[in-house]
């Protein structure tokens, strides 16, 4: 069990370790703001020395500085800001496809749309003992959203006997509403993408590896989601379980052929999420989190010769690429 240390024993420690401080005071204000865990175990990895035997004292590069760790570190705070944002914006986009193409097919009234049958059944599962299904579960969680005693559901309830289904659907966390997207009947769904992608109904129908790619996005992007909603490192992170299978009409974008992804190239990363995003109609989140990661790594870049080399080592993705990307896409 690691002891509790006091910042100044904290900051002795690091000395010990032969990291440098450029300003001891300005280390113990980070410090106690943000605290050692959060600074130094989640981005020192970049400034130590590689160990000559598993049991050799934990030392740092020869130049290695607090400052530097303290730079990466804002460095992915500024970036998990970016990637909330981007996916706070597509998350909107998906609540306003969805409620539009449920309200397009079966109407505004709860009786109309909140049935069983106009849902898939997903898979078999069980409460209270008892055998149902995903979509028994989903609808339950819909009502009670309905039933809830804040606005506007309050509202549309006693002023108007009813709540329509893009009222419902903006009280649904995010995994609720893929587990919605999920559920609806395939040509709902194709819709919902054709919105979103900004491409014809038709060629969604035609082409099994857009809903793929689609169905894989919406994956990453819960993992992404949740990841910086909850204050995660996010700059080399790679979630679990969770892909991009290969797509030609993606990959091209970030030039990884077959033989590149078969090698783990293109499977995750920030560099495919940004890839991810730029495939929708609506280019604000790709566009934020492009220009954040474009001036947050430049800057970087020129406050430490040589860093974005080494960022984009950990990163897996050259951050050159952001202009690769550019230039691929026509509409940037």
């Amino acid at each position: 069990m690691k002891p509790f240390r006091t910042i100044d024993e904290q900051i002795a420690l690091l000395k010990s370790r032969h990291l440098t401080f450029l300003s001891e005071e300005q280390a113990r204000n980070n410090l106690s703001r943000y605290g050692y865990y959060e600074i130094v175990n989640g981005y020192k990895d970049l400034f130590i020395k590689d160990k000559s035997f598993p049991d050799e004292e934990e030392s740092y590069v020869p130049g290695a500085t607090f400052e530097n760790i303290f730079d990466l570190f804002l460095f992915d705070t500024r970036l998990r800001r970016a990637v909330f944002t981007s996916m706070l914006e597509v998350e909107l986009n998906l609540r306003t496809a969805v409620s539009y193409v449920i309200g397009k097919h079966y109407g505004s009234n709860e009786s109309d749309y909140l049935i069983r049958e106009n849902f898939k059944s997903g898979k078999r599962t069980f409460y209270n003992g008892k055998a149902e299904y995903q979509i028994d579960q989903l609808l339950r969680k819909l009502r009670k959203i309905r039933n809830d005693d804040v606005q506007p559901m309050k509202h549309y309830r006693e002023c108007h006997s009813n709540v329509p289904p893009w009222i419902i659907i903006k009280g649904t966390s995010f995994g609720n509403l893929l587990m919605l997207y999920k559920l609806l009947k395939a040509p709902l769904k194709n819709e919902v993408i054709s919105i979103l992608y900004g491409i014809p109904v038709q060629l969604v129908n035609n082409d099994p590896s857009i809903k793929q790619l689609f169905s894989d996005s919406l994956k990453l992007f819960h993992k992404y989601r949740n990841r910086s909603a909850h204050g995660g490192r996010i700059y080399n992170y790679i979630p679990e379980d969770t892909s991009i299978r290969y797509s030609p009409l993606l990959h091209s974008k970030i030039n990884v052929d077959e033989a590149a992804y078969r090698k783990g190239h293109g499977h995750h990363g920030i560099r495919v999420l940004l890839a991810t995003l730029s495939m929708f109609d609506n280019t604000d989140a790709f566009r934020h989190l492009y220009a954040t990661l474009g001036s947050e790594s430049k800057m970087l870049n020129e406050k430490y010769s040589g860093f974005m080399k080494k960022l984009s080592i950990q990163m897996n993705m050259d951050l050159s690429i952001l202009v690769e990307v550019d230039r691929l896409d026509e509409r940037y």
